[in-house]
């Protein structure tokens, strides 16, 4: 990932109060990875999986202005417009 995707990891890590490490961050290949690792993190919480895969598709929107129904958990991150 490119500055795009970094972006998405620091906002994604602010936004959840997680932290995602530099060898997680490379694992990432579609958008369900960074839902279901932000999932992993806040397992403690029991988090709405809804409410987190809405964030995470919020967090990409802004990121990267690709329209909110055009992201999905198998879209990879070039097809969004991440470099």
């Amino acid at each position: 990932m490119g500055l795009e995707g970094v972006e998405i990891v620091m906002e994604a890590e602010k936004v959840f109060d997680i932290t995602i490490t530099d060898p997680e961050a490379v694992r990432l290949r579609v958008v369900e990875d960074l839902h279901l690792l932000v999932m992993a993190k806040l397992a403690d919480s029991d988090p709405d999986p809804t409410a987190v895969w809405a964030k995470v598709v919020e967090i990409v929107h802004e990121a990267t202005y690709t329209p909110r129904d055009r992201i999905k958990p198998g879209s990879s991150w070039t097809e969004i417009g991440v470099r």
